[in-house]
């Protein structure tokens, strides 16, 4: 099983239905999910090769993508977040 912090990719359609879940939801998959163009890099990137790095084990044992941008959000720097009071 892997550890919090190695690198994730789907092992199992039960995995890529979980990836889909979250990737409909990233600003990065909008154009795919619309209809309008290509799937995420990152997420393509799943299901070739060994995956993609920025998909890891969370410290609950979840995988996470670092590169989510829930759509519509503002980006903000999770590391920083009292610089932002008030926005």
């Amino acid at each position: 099983m892997a550890q919090p912090g190695e690198m994730w990719h789907p092992r199992n359609s039960a995995d890529g239905v979980f990836m889909e879940n979250i990737c409909c939801f990233c600003e990065h998959d909008q154009a795919f999910q619309a209809g309008k163009g290509d799937s995420c890099e990152i997420a393509a990137a799943m299901y070739r090769n060994s995956g993609d790095p920025a998909w890891i084990i969370g410290l609950d044992g979840t995988p996470f993508c670092r590169q989510f941008h829930r759509e519509g959000t503002p980006f903000r720097c999770p590391s920083t977040p009292d610089l932002f009071k008030g926005i």
